[in-house]
């Protein structure tokens, strides 16, 4: 199962946790740093660029569901104000080449907030 990791500012994630996360989780990173929320999507071996002080949300993929790439890492847009990130599988969503997090995330998007 993918690994999620939520870090606050100025702490640092120990190497043998970013280590095990890349090896057990190969598919892809996915990290939004939230101090600036943008997202960049990499390789899972270059989780080094987690060694940092800066607060960030980050994603280890272990693919189940869609094509194994970049496009397919989490977090997804569901509109201007917010992302999707989950671990698991959601079932009866997504196909070969699209994760079910991503089917998730457009469905959500097609949602009222108030829903």
């Amino acid at each position: 199962m993918c690994v999620i990791i939520v870090k606050d500012n100025n702490k640092i994630i120990e190497d043998k946790i970013l280590i095990a996360s890349s090896l057990i989780n190969p598919d892809g990173l996915g990290v939004l740093w939230l101090d600036t929320y943008k997202v960049d999507k990499i390789p899972s071996v270059d989780y080094d660029v987690l060694r940092t002080k800066r607060p960030f949300i980050a994603h280890f993929r272990y693919a189940t569901v869609g094509k194994i790439n970049l496009a397919n890492c989490h977090p997804f847009s569901i509109d201007d104000h917010n992302l999707l990130f989950q671990n698991g599988t959601i079932k009866n969503l997504g196909n070969k080449k699209q994760t079910d997090t991503q089917h998730m995330a457009e469905i959500l998007s097609r949602c009222d907030r108030r829903d």
